[in-house]
């Protein structure tokens, strides 16, 4: 089976090369995927790129495939940074069944949290992570994800233990459901997609490292979401919302 991982990094400069030795173990622990890497760089101002064309030399070594660098000249968000890459995906010679997994670029997960998300895929479940240490993360970004999560919770999804950014699932449902400016929300269009076309969710929890090597203020990790980040949450919490009501009506 193939598994094209889509990598997230914004000025992550030498962590992407720990987030590549990451995969790298977990690809060894199972073995029955054939991984292709797709690393966007979402407009960094520092040094990533050079990295990330360094990191694409090791996984060509030690991955044993074909692997690729995605550049936006600037800054386009999370979701946006998947839908770029998928063109990418396809014409790497991936299949609408094939896996799309997505990780964020910055060190952030371990590779037994990577096993556990490739383990866990086929092309008809969604694979959704609720992150089990979370206090590796700023304090006012907690208070702002816990608020985020109890409308999420209360309102949409009481079933979902955690709406997150990890995921895996098919190239095409991905596709499908990854909406052009939802941001970091998008992960609410992946549930919602899933529940639409009766595709199993599993909920897993997975380990941040301990100690997140971040590289200062010009990284991606920020301690508060940023404005225009929770104003697309909403409105694309209002968007499902209203679809549901939609749906509701159209079964009765």
């Amino acid at each position: 089976m193939k598994i094209a991982i889509v990598i997230f990094c914004k000025n992550t400069n030498s962590l992407s090369i720990s987030t590549l030795n990451e995969i790298i173990k977990a690809s060894k622990l199972n073995n029955k995927f054939k991984i292709s890497l797709f690393f966007v760089d979402d407009g960094s101002s520092d040094d990533t790129i050079n990295y990330l064309k360094k990191a694409i030399l090791i996984a060509n070594e030690k991955l044993k495939t074909k692997n690729y660098i995605v550049e936006n000249k600037k800054s386009y968000g999370l979701a946006d940074c998947i839908l770029n890459a998928t063109p990418y995906v396809y014409s790497a010679g991936f299949k609408p069944k094939d896996i799309i997994m997505q990780l964020p670029g910055n060190d952030q997960v371990s590779y037994k949290s990577i096993l556990a998300l490739m383990s866990n895929s086929n092309p008809y479940t969604l694979v959704t992570s609720n992150r089990s240490n979370i206090e590796v993360r700023p304090i006012p970004k907690r208070i702002a994800s816990n608020i985020m999560h109890f409308i999420v919770h209360k309102f949409i999804f009481s079933d979902i233990k955690q709406v997150t950014s990890n995921y895996t699932c098919s190239v095409e449902f991905a596709n499908k459901w990854i909406r052009k400016k939802s941001r970091h929300a998008f992960g609410l269009w992946l549930i919602h997609g899933a529940k639409k076309d009766k595709l199993i969710i599993k909920n897993i929890s997975i380990t941040l490292k301990s100690k997140p090597k971040y590289l200062g203020k010009n990284t991606s990790v920020r301690k508060w979401p940023k404005i225009s980040d929770s104003f697309y949450f909403l409105l694309d919490m209002a968007i499902i919302i209203r679809m549901q009501k939609i749906d509701k009506i159209t079964q009765s």
